[in-house]
């Protein structure tokens, strides 16, 4: 009797050998492709953080200076201004400040070091009318982050943001 149990222990241990062996095949297989999709989370959270992050010193430009802003987008794109007197100039000067871009270097371990570069591109107001008198508004501010990815890619992402404005005036009605 015991010469025949003998061998189905081996078996056994040769069996359950052969299944962990599976198992590591598999978690090993599972490591490999989660590293680059981690990365590319990783990638895409950064830019959105630094995206918003100049958005909101945008908005912060234009809760301060609404007039320096009223005054340059109608400079641009008023209706009321002839289409050759219309200028981009006081608008460009507007987004184009120091303060609304930002350059970061991260080192990680996945990534590496890389360097993101954020800057507003766009501001941009819509108005749609109504009984008030400027109507409803919407502040729509744009931002682009550049960076080399793990793969020495240079990769651009545009993030867009739109805002309520309330605007009145304090002027009286005639």
């Amino acid at each position: 009797m015991q010469k025949r149990n003998r061998g189905t222990a081996i078996v056994i241990a040769l069996v359950f050998g052969i299944l962990l062996l599976q198992m590591a095949i598999v978690y090993s297989k599972i490591v490999r492709t989660a590293k680059p999709q981690t990365s590319l989370i990783d990638e895409r959270s950064r830019v959105d953080f630094l995206a918003n992050g100049v958005i909101e010193k945008a908005l912060l430009k234009f809760r301060f200076l609404p007039t320096d802003f009223y005054a340059s987008h109608d400079a641009a794109r008023s209706p009321l201004i002839p289409v050759g007197n219309r200028t981009n100039a006081h608008l460009d000067k507007f987004i184009e400040d120091a303060a609304l871009s930002q350059v970061d270097t991260v080192n990680d371990s996945i990534l590496g070091e890389t360097t993101y570069t954020s800057r507003v591109t766009g501001m941009r107001l819509h108005t749609v009318a109504s009984e008030t008198r400027w109507g409803i508004q919407a502040l729509e501010i744009t931002a682009l982050v550049n960076f080399t990815n793990a793969r020495n890619e240079n990769v651009n992402r545009t993030v867009t943001r739109v805002f309520r404005v309330d605007r009145f005036s304090m002027a009286p009605i005639n």
